[in-house]
């Protein structure tokens, strides 16, 4: 913890718009105990990549199928 807090005092010193950065950096260290959060948000990401798409296509096709209004994205 001693090495965020020497880091928070110099980004205040040197480079303030670097605080919210290490602002979250110390938030995810003190409720996880360790650097792990970031490889969890990594893990996120990739995986919303994948799923997000897949759920908008989703939507997409129920919206036409309830509809009956217009065709669905993959009829056209």
């Amino acid at each position: 913890m001693v090495f965020i807090i020497v880091l928070g005092l110099a980004v205040l010193k040197f480079a303030p718009a670097f605080l919210p950065v290490v602002l979250l950096l110390y938030l995810g260290l003190h409720f996880t105990g360790g650097f792990s959060f970031i490889a969890d948000g990594i893990v996120t990401v990739l995986w919303s990549i994948i799923l997000i798409p897949m759920g908008i296509a989703t939507i997409e096709m129920s919206k036409s199928y309830f509809s009956k209004k217009e065709k669905p994205w993959y009829d056209k």
